[in-house]
């Protein structure tokens, strides 16, 4: 989530993502300002597609190292 935040360049969204994340109950805080936000919201799904589209890329790599004869 903190990787997201540094990607969003409207300031005020930046800076309320920030206070949610430190905020008691994180996740739910950063859900709840990403709601007031339609055009986030869909860059947050985005952004999370390729952060598990890049994760499963470095295993796969990872595990190929391992199993080459």
């Amino acid at each position: 989530m903190e990787a997201f935040v540094d990607t969003v360049d409207d300031a005020k969204l930046q800076d309320k993502l920030i206070k949610a994340l430190n905020k008691k109950g994180p996740f739910r805080n950063f859900r709840w300002v990403l709601d007031e936000s339609e055009e986030y919201r869909a860059k947050w799904y985005k952004f999370q597609e390729q952060q598990r589209i890049e994760y499963v890329r470095e295993e796969v790599e990872m595990n190929e190292e391992e199993f080459e004869v």
